[in-house]
């Protein structure tokens, strides 16, 4: 304050000071509570007002005449011991205030800090929920880790262990080393879900089995055409489409550094065997299944093209992580 004048700490002259300030809101509280406890009860309760001035210490006279004392006039050294500051307030404004009763001292606490309920749209809760999904447990951090230095790893864990995520997170990490890669799965859903995770990521190619057969089958000069016979047909897709892949991986040129099977347990194991002509001899083939599929103890029962993985350990969740 200069020459009875109140500035900001910024140097602009303030348009009420802040006594003046405190006594409207007096007056505003004053008439919530009418409208709570009514006229002739709130008359007969102590609303008074101050002004706390909690970054200094005053050290000048009053200002005029807006504090009737300096009780009501707190600065920096009225923290060390508020209580008996305000208390002293009181005892100046009111020497025998009356005693607000409970439901008094409520309709006063919920005017001043109220309870407040916010509901969070579904919108963020999914956004959080995704979010949540890609952060990676210690667990599979681990998982990623034995991924870069292993040529056929065979990963198990549960439902929600985060699996696919990893699958995902693998193919993008060896696009990104320039290496091609095809991931691929049994189900058709699963694969346009995978496909469109990974639209953004060039290098990536991302089939369902019997497409990425038929795929391979026209680009060879073999030729696709599924039986319209029902039981040929069903031994079409269960059998015959594994040879017809082998045998046209075997005669084309389509070749893949890494090979990456999210939900490997959907496959026969026959099925399984047909990729081994998609690769080169050294090329990383990763499976990535759910239990009871297999005994990761006994990995013959995957099939010839995973005969590698005999010397290679397999990895199992220990137990089930949550949600990435």
């Amino acid at each position: 304050m200069r020459d009875g004048i109140w500035y900001y700490a910024s140097g602009l002259a303030m348009k009420q000071s802040p006594f003046s300030q405190a006594r409207r809101n007096r007056y505003a509280l004053v008439e919530k509570l009418r409208h709570r406890l009514g006229k002739d009860t709130v008359e007969s309760l102590m609303v008074t007002h101050a002004a706390w001035f909690p970054d200094v210490v005053w050290r000048a006279a009053l200002p005029g005449m807006e504090a009737p004392s300096r009780a009501f006039l707190l600065d920096r050294s009225s923290l060390a011991e508020p209580e008996l500051a305000l208390l002293r307030l009181f005892r100046e404004a009111a020497p025998e205030p009356q005693v607000w009763t409970r439901a008094q001292q409520q309709a006063l606490k919920e005017l001043l800090a109220p309870d407040c309920h916010l509901l969070v749209p579904l919108a963020n809760k999914v956004d959080d929920a995704v979010d949540a999904l890609y952060r990676a447990t210690e667990q599979q951090i681990a998982v990623l880790r034995m991924l870069r230095s292993q040529s056929r790893l065979l990963v198990e864990g549960g439902a929600g262990s985060g699996k696919t995520v990893l699958a995902c997170a693998l193919a993008r990490e060896h696009a990104a080393l320039g290496k091609s890669v095809l991931l691929t799965c049994y189900n058709l859903l699963l694969a346009q879900h995978l496909a469109e995770t990974l639209a953004d990521v060039p290098g990536i190619t991302v089939l369902p089995f019997h497409e990425l057969v038929r795929r391979t089958a026209i680009a060879s000069g073999l030729g696709y055409e599924v039986p319209k016979n029902s039981e040929a047909r069903a031994r079409f897709f269960k059998e015959d489409s594994a040879d017809l892949l082998l045998s046209a991986a075997e005669a084309g040129t389509t070749r893949f550094d890494t090979l990456i099977v999210d939900e490997a347990a959907d496959f026969f194991t026959h099925l399984v065997d047909s990729f081994g002509g998609l690769g080169p001899p050294e090329f990383q083939l990763v499976l990535f299944l759910r239990p009871p599929a297999v005994d990761l103890s006994d990995k013959r029962k995957l099939g010839t093209t995973l005969s590698g993985c005999a010397d290679e350990p397999g990895y199992q969740f220990a137990q089930h992580p949550r949600h990435w």
